[in-house]
């Protein structure tokens, strides 16, 4: 080993002996990477879903409420 080696002091605790861990945290980095971007996929997915059904919702409240008026209407021109 080269003597400037031993003078060198990583904060992380490696030396240069020791085999380079970077493909292992690169991976590590990656997989959460595609981890973080599913979930937010599927959570903007959710939010879709559940404003659709929320539109949806809204829609048949107020044809409802347009049936309703249409038959108090009717109502009470027949009374």
């Amino acid at each position: 080993m080269p003597r400037f080696t031993a003078l060198v002091h990583f904060e992380s605790g490696w030396q240069f002996a020791e085999p380079d861990s970077t493909p292992q945290r690169r991976a590590e980095r990656r997989q959460q990477a595609q981890d973080a971007q599913r979930d937010a996929e599927a959570e903007r997915e959710r939010r879709e879903r559940d404003a659709a059904e929320q539109r949806e919702r809204a829609e048949h409240r107020q044809q409802a409420d347009e049936s309703l008026s249409r038959i108090r209407g009717l109502m009470g021109l027949a009374s």
